[in-house]
């Protein structure tokens, strides 16, 4: 499959049907023992594991990062580092699927239901779904009247 066959596939199906299947709804997590909470959702969007290893890395990373241009604009931030609670809520979100290796989801995590600032991860699972490689976006909604 070809990368821009791969990249508008990842827009279409993200942008269409963004938190609109099952197991997408925004829900609430918390773990008071830990400090953790905020929502999150988990979008799955198909099975990569074949054509991950047409790319390399760099590459791939190119392409996530292509896609994140594409879905936010310019109002996106790249995250470079993942803070430990966007981490946990990313876990608990995909928690909601039966994960297998190669499969490329769409997560959405904020700290309440109404935050302008979410953020937002393309997440390939790996390790049998024990691990999971990231790419991460910082969106900012903004509210024109």
């Amino acid at each position: 499959m070809s990368k821009n066959v791969l990249f508008l596939c990842i827009f279409f199906l993200a942008t269409n049907g963004f938190l609109a299947a099952q197991n997408s709804e925004i829900k609430q997590y918390s773990d008071p023992i830990n400090g953790y909470s905020g929502v999150a959702a988990a979008e799955y969007i198909d099975n990569y594991s074949d054509e991950l290893s047409e790319y390399t890395d760099k590459e791939f990373d190119d392409l996530m990062q292509e896609y994140f241009e594409e879905m936010l604009g310019s109002d996106g931030k790249a995250i470079d580092k993942i803070s430990k609670n966007n981490y946990w809520l990313c876990q608990q979100a995909l928690n909601e699927w039966d994960l297998e290796d190669g499969e490329l989801y769409l997560v959405v995590c904020a700290d309440n239901m109404y935050s302008t600032d979410p953020f937002v991860f393309l997440i390939i699972i790996e390790d049998s779904g024990e691990s999971f490689k990231w790419w991460g976006r910082a969106a900012a909604i903004t509210y024109s009247e």
